[in-house]
């Protein structure tokens, strides 16, 4: 199973105003402040988060229309299908199963609404560009 973070040591920021600097800088090039130097490196790790599991996105949309949205990070996206999953619901319910004919597609495309958003936030966050500036 996959840890959940994975540390990267090579990057060392500024103990004053938090910009990436030189690991070895003395000064920080952006605010001047000076660096605690120490016979250890003081370079703070960057915490990368692990990408998400499409099949765990599949399966909680499985359970609840949206819920692999919000799992995937498409928040807004995945709470306007639990509002709309939860309006078919009721309607399924006092209708006595007529809108079973909107609310089965409803469900099956969130699951695999669910696993196609879990994939791009994974190439977003795997980007050169959404790395910290």
């Amino acid at each position: 199973m996959n840890s959940l973070v994975q540390e990267d040591t090579t990057v060392a920021f500024c103990r004053n105003c938090g910009n990436r600097i030189d690991e070895a800088a003395r000064y920080c090039q952006h605010c001047g402040g000076q660096q605690v130097t120490t016979k250890h490196s003081t370079a703070i790790p960057v915490v990368h988060p692990t990408a998400k599991d499409p099949a765990v996105a599949v399966l909680l949309s499985f359970v609840w229309s949206g819920a692999g949205q919000v799992y995937a990070g498409a928040t807004s996206r995945g709470i306007w299908m639990i509002v709309i999953g939860a309006i078919l619901f009721l309607w399924l319910l006092g209708s006595a199963g007529a809108a079973f004919i909107f609310a089965f597609p409803f469900w099956i495309w969130s699951m695999f609404d669910a696993r196609t958003q879990t994939i791009k936030q994974n190439q977003r966050a795997s980007s050169p560009s959404a790395a910290h500036p």
